[in-house]
């Protein structure tokens, strides 16, 4: 006995419903292997832990800065884990476009920034702990032999254009979002600055510069942007500037979630009736192709191309 024939329509159910099981299969063991991935993936390379000041230096350490620079109680709870002390600073608007939000001042616990206690953002505070206890002390015991204890800089906040321009983009120090970074004073005794220290005779390479473009190259794992001396344009060639500029979303909120997912869902539903309606024009043409195939007469519809006597209903 034969198999009774499947329509293409039927065929192509059957098609999509695979498609869809396999879409499905396929999200399982995507959700199976991340749930895996928590459970073996060490703390600082897992993107679902929030940033520890002791975790080191890693791929997602820049991202997940930049999700404390949109959370200011997570940054701020960050400085509090990582024992610093500090004082919150108001939000500070000079002109329009000098607003400082999450700012902070760091008293205790922080980098030995000299002078004491400069104003900045909370992402730079999280990032120049992390710069200086995962990158900055390491190489100084490495390559030079003692340890930081003063950072020298150059300032924080100052409402003004790039370059002290007039016109033109507005610098990250109109928002305290960047740090100019001169000099640094050791253990030992010994002192060094980046406008004498960072090319000496010609650039030769010597000790000194080779720590200063090894602690700028750690800076780049951590802000999003660090401009070298070579870097300051019309500026002195005198400091190393980390900067984390302007935060993008690495995640969407809650209602951005549901606004997207009602475009996503709109859009299916667009292509579902689109798909539905081309459906339904096929299967149109191909009634209308056979009728047109047919002869209508006293009997009944007669194919073309069929023996007379053999008619069909």
């Amino acid at each position: 006995m034969k198999a009774p024939k499947t329509s293409s329509w039927q065929r192509k159910k059957k098609s999509k419903l695979a498609k869809l099981g396999g879409m499905f299969a396929n999200m399982v063991a995507i959700l199976v292997v991340l749930g895996l991935a928590t459970l073996v993936l060490p703390r600082h390379l897992n993107p679902f832990y929030p940033l520890r000041a002791s975790d080191p230096i890693g791929p997602l350490t820049k991202w997940k800065l930049q999700g404390l620079a949109l959370d200011g109680a997570a940054c701020k709870q960050f400085l509090k884990d990582a024992d610093v002390t500090f004082t919150e600073v108001p939000e500070t608007q000079g002109q329009s476009q000098c607003v400082v939000k999450n700012g902070v001042r760091m008293t205790s616990g922080g980098p030995p920034f000299y002078p004491n206690s400069p104003q900045m953002t909370c992402s730079v505070a999280a990032g120049l702990v992390i710069w200086e206890r995962q990158g900055l002390t390491p190489i100084a015991q490495d390559m030079m032999g003692s340890k930081v204890t003063r950072i020298d800089h150059l300032g924080t906040y100052n409402c003004r254009r790039q370059y002290g321009r007039k016109t033109g983009w507005m610098s990250e120090h109109a928002s305290a979002n960047a740090i100019d970074i001169a000099g640094f004073q050791f253990a030992d005794g010994r002192k060094i600055t980046v406008l004498e220290g960072w090319k000496v005779n010609g650039g030769q390479s010597t000790q000194v510069a080779n720590f200063l473009a090894k602690a700028q190259a750690q800076a780049c794992d951590v802000f999003k942007v660090v401009l070298g001396p070579e870097g300051q344009g019309e500026r002195p060639a005198d400091h190393v500037r980390p900067r984390q500029g302007q935060a993008h979303r690495p995640l969407l909120r809650p209602q951005q979630v549901a606004s997207h997912g009602r475009r996503v869902a709109a859009g299916i539903a667009r292509r579902s009736r689109q798909s539905r309606s081309a459906a339904a024009d096929e299967r149109w043409d191909h009634r209308e192709r056979r009728r047109r195939r047919c002869v209508r007469n006293q009997h009944g519809c007669r194919r073309i191309g069929v023996p007379a006597g053999t008619w069909t209903a």
